[in-house]
């Protein structure tokens, strides 16, 4: 798709390409990332693969665990590991995420924190 939309803008100039693409990357890593802190919102601490299936799809295990490293290194989400059996058999354990206030800050100051993901 990315070697589509940049074709079909090949004409404008490759920085407008750039701008497009760049733009657009910007605009779906903020709304996914709004996604998770609403998931999280509504159904309070949860694991990664539980925000995978209660996304329906929109959120995908190879990209989600990054996306949850950045929004923990920006402070939006916390994330401790749950004790062992919890969620998983032995001797494996989970890590859990949950809202921080700025990720609350962040819900509020968008029209995402008052609808469903």
């Amino acid at each position: 798709m990315g070697t589509f939309i940049l074709g079909v803008f090949t004409g404008f100039g490759s920085m407008y390409a750039l701008g497009f693409l760049l733009n657009f990357v910007k605009q779906r890593r903020e709304a996914l990332d709004l996604m998770v802190l609403t998931l999280l919102k509504e159904h309070g601490p949860s694991s990664w693969l539980e925000l995978v299936e209660r996304s329906k799809g929109r959120l995908y295990k190879g990209t989600l665990y990054e996306r949850l490293r950045r929004m923990e290194n920006e402070k939006s989400i916390k994330s401790w590991m749950a004790p062992q059996g919890v969620g998983l058999p032995e001797p494996f354990s989970l890590r859990m995420y949950d809202l921080t206030d700025k990720g609350r800050q962040k819900l509020e100051e968008t029209d995402h924190g008052r609808k469903n993901p």
